[in-house]
């Protein structure tokens, strides 16, 4: 339970002062209920038995009046409750945001990215459900019962005692079908997680499965994922289901067994009319807060998987690559100094000597799974070497800040990524102060301008989620012109000529040898023509780097 708090703790955060407000306001609505009970005792006790009608109608307007202003009071406590709830829950999202974007490439690797996307939404709507439910009804139905056990213990102890037999059989039926319903909760929380990890991987592959005729054969798959998940709901709906009946049947039977004593009372003369009804209408609210607070604990059970994931993923930690803080005005030169890595143990570069000036234009050729791409990632400082040194303009990245160097260097990746949005929004990414200006000379630099110009709302075209409005080049064009945009010391193109025909190739390198910011540039590739383009070819075969001019390429 101190782990469970904890937790809870965590991410309720500043809004713990607030709930404990809302929780004195139930207070105050269980107070509001206490003399309804006595009101009762002497409308059936005094006011009947006289026939003071005039009583009789101001005790019910009275009894009215505190029911009204107690469902007023619940209602602002749980507004105000799950108006915090609400907001602790958004800062929890975004707490995972930002841990995701915080953690390492390396962490990321290990992790499932279809699992990270499950608990991020799924976890999270349940723990908010879970949380507006004890917050809103729980914790007040809580704070009511003790008030009116209290209220019971007043009116008449032996009736009270009888009704509270019913006690240990409500913790016994928590302790037995709890256990269950949790077994059974985690099994559904990870079936659940597996089905929506495997729904994502399904809907970004479906090409492939169009293209290979494996339609059927997907389906099949997802249908024996999709029984699992709908079985293991079902058992967890039946573990629900039977403690809300045995807490129903045991709430009955103490009610009964309190009439039946009650009657008995009334019948030798020990105990008034009044009494047993005013003591039976405590009774009946009390059991109706326990009606409430029983399924809420039963939820707050199941949700216990998904707090527990949660604070799991928000609380990981893993070392940054570099956590240099040294500011830099970037001219664009690296080097790598006996640089090694390998991922997993298994050696992908070995011993990597290369300098690179700024100004210069490298072309970076190798076979697939030569590591051009962890060249790339090294030098972005996405990943720490095993063995050696990455320096930027001399400085080692050790020393430097790097999301500021970052800020001073533009990429194209292989796989182009583009955001729902308009094509300017996609060139403006990352870069909220950028002028119109700015991105159409971005654009043209990258031979976009002419395609986008074209196109019936030119830079206001949406391009679609990850640029399915779009063709290939045009994606990778209006990638480019992003990279290009804010004059970046260093251009890193990842295979960037790969939806491009031979004539847009030569277009683009004339334009980027003419860019006036003269910046430096490594091109990743596998076309000859464009690194004949380049003033140094570097060759990447077997972990091993071998330089040459460009020139030589003519010669192979």
């Amino acid at each position: 339970m101190r782990l469970i708090y904890a937790r809870l703790r965590r991410l309720v955060g500043g809004a713990a002062r607030l709930l404990a407000v809302a929780a004195l306001i139930a207070a105050g609505q269980s107070l509001l209920l206490a003399p309804i009970a006595l009101l009762v005792r002497r409308m059936f006790d005094t006011w009947i038995p006289r026939h003071d009608t005039g009583a009789i109608v101001l005790g019910s307007c009275a009894m009215l009046v505190l029911f009204m202003a107690s469902a007023l009071l619940g209602y602002a406590s749980r507004r105000l409750a799950v108006r915090e709830v609400k907001n602790a829950v958004a800062r929890l999202r975004h707490d995972l945001m930002a841990q995701m974007y915080a953690l390492p490439r390396a962490w990321h690797d290990r992790h499932d990215a279809g699992r990270l996307h499950a608990v991020i939404v799924n976890d999270t709507e349940r723990v908010d459900h879970v949380l507006t439910i004890l917050a809103g009804t729980v914790v007040p139905a809580l704070l009511v019962t003790v008030a009116l056990c209290v209220v019971g213990v007043i009116l008449n102890p032996l009736l009270f005692a009888l009704f509270a037999l019913a006690a240990p059989a409500l913790v016994l039926a928590a302790k037995l079908l709890g256990g269950r319903t949790r077994r059974r909760s985690r099994l559904w929380h990870s079936s659940l997680i597996e089905l929506s990890a495997e729904t994502m991987t399904a809907l970004r592959t479906l090409p492939l499965a169009n293209v290979a005729g494996a339609e059927t054969w997907e389906l099949d798959r997802q249908d024996r994922r999709i029984r699992e998940v709908t079985d293991l709901s079902r058992r967890l709906n039946q573990s629900r289901a039977t403690y809300g009946i045995v807490q129903s049947l045991v709430g009955s039977a103490a009610g009964v067994l309190v009439l039946a004593v009650g009657g008995i009372a009334i019948a030798h003369g020990s105990l008034s009319v009044g009494e047993l009804l005013s003591f039976y209408a405590v009774g009946a609210l009390l059991i109706r807060q326990l009606s409430i607070v029983g399924p809420g604990v039963s939820e707050a059970v199941v949700a216990l998987e998904s707090l527990e994931r949660l604070d799991d993923l928000r609380c990981a930690r893993a070392p940054q690559p570099y956590e240099g803080r040294g500011r830099i005005e970037f001219k664009g030169s690296f080097e790598f100094r006996g640089v090694s890595f390998g991922y997993d143990g298994a050696p992908t570069l070995q011993s990597v000597d290369l300098s690179v000036g700024p100004g210069e234009h490298v072309a970076l050729l190798g076979p697939n799974g030569a590591g051009k791409s962890t060249l790339v990632s090294l030098l972005l400082g996405l990943y720490r070497p095993d063995a050696g040194t990455v320096l930027v303009d001399e400085m080692p990245l050790d020393e430097v800040d790097l999301a500021h160097l970052r800020s001073q260097t533009g990429v194209v990746l292989q796989d182009t990524v583009l955001f729902p949005g308009s094509i300017l929004d996609n060139i403006a990414y990352g870069r909220p102060g950028a002028s119109r200006d700015e991105v159409i000379a971005a654009a043209r630099a990258a031979t976009a301008a002419p395609l986008i110009e074209a196109l019936p709302q030119a830079y206001e075209t949406e391009v679609g989620r990850e640029g399915a409005l779009l063709s290939g080049g045009e994606g990778q064009r209006v990638a480019l012109a992003r990279a290009l945009l804010g004059h970046p010391a260093l251009l890193v193109l990842d295979e960037p000529t790969t939806y491009l025909d031979d004539r847009a190739v030569a277009s683009l390198m004339e334009n980027l040898d003419r860019l006036p910011s003269s910046p430096t540039i490594l091109t990743v590739t596998h076309d000859p023509d464009v690194g004949m383009r380049a003033d140094r070819v570097v060759e990447l075969r077997d972990g091993c780097v071998r330089a040459e001019p460009a020139s030589a390429l003519v010669d192979r």
